[in-house]
């Protein structure tokens, strides 16, 4: 039995996807970068960081590519100014309280949210106040 393929348009590029395939996973797998915190394909939906923000044409506002499956005709927009202005403000809003001291953190070299600060070079910490720090467990 055959799965049912619909065409979905992907800044401009036709694809022929799998009916209700997850829209950050088809983007990814076709190259079409999606970043996010929050979503891992076999655990339940969170679209906490709201970092995967995608333009779907007909939608009134920016959707969260982890929470919306492929239909056909679906026409997506994965990069503009609006949404990286809206990223750049969620990474600053996960910023608000972490204390970006990376060298002392345990997943130092190995931290998504790092890796996006870096990527992205020119964000500035607009939060100077005393950031929470978790007391570390020793089991």
């Amino acid at each position: 039995m055959s799965k049912e393929l619909v065409k979905v348009t992907i800044n401009g590029q036709d694809f022929q996807v799998e009916k209700g395939a997850r829209l950050i996973d088809v983007c990814r797998e076709n190259g079409h970068g999606v970043p996010s915190f929050c979503y891992y394909a076999d655990l339940a939906l969170q679209a906490s960081c709201r970092m995967c923000v995608v333009r779907i044409e007909k939608m009134p506002k920016l959707q969260t590519s982890c929470t919306i499956t492929c239909t056909d005709g679906m026409v997506v927009t994965t990069e503009s100014e609006e949404i990286e202005k809206t990223r750049r403000g969620m990474v600053e809003f996960l910023l608000a309280n972490h204390p970006l001291d990376c060298p002392v953190c345990d997943r130092g070299g190995e931290c998504e949210l790092q890796e996006m600060v870096f990527d992205w070079g020119d964000l500035e910490e607009r939060f100077t106040e005393r950031k929470n720090y978790a007391p570390e467990k020793f089991l």
